[in-house]
């Protein structure tokens, strides 16, 4: 089961680090306005970059303070890290747009938090 666990969390960050190095060169090398496929492929990018890196974060975290179940911890790492990319994304799209406010994020963070405690019932 170690190796197991190890393997997955060398998988997702070799994948983690290549995600942020295409996210960087579309940020480097790219006009946003040449494309409309530039702009979705940048939050492609950014979404999967931190999933990524949330998920052996999550991993590290619940194996070490938390130990349960592989299963467990696996989907609830997975879940989680979906869902704060989720979050991460869609907050970053809205700075980009110019219709982020404090209470806009507020609102998104607590509906994200309800939705994972929907989720653990």
């Amino acid at each position: 089961m170690q190796q197991q666990v190890r393997q997955r969390v060398i998988t997702s960050g070799l994948l983690a680090l290549l995600f942020w190095i295409g996210l960087c060169s579309v940020v480097y090398f790219t006009t946003p306005l040449a494309s409309v496929w530039v702009v979705v492929l940048f939050y492609t990018l950014l979404f999967c970059a931190v999933v990524c890196t949330v998920y052996p974060a999550q991993i590290y975290i619940r194996q070490r303070w938390l130990p349960q179940v592989w299963e467990t911890q696996n989907t609830l790492a997975k879940r989680q890290s979906v869902l704060v990319s989720a979050l991460a994304t869609t907050l970053m799209y809205l700075q980009a747009e110019h219709l982020l406010f404090w209470w806009v994020a507020l609102s998104l963070g607590l509906f994200i938090l309800f939705l994972e405690v929907f989720f653990n019932l």
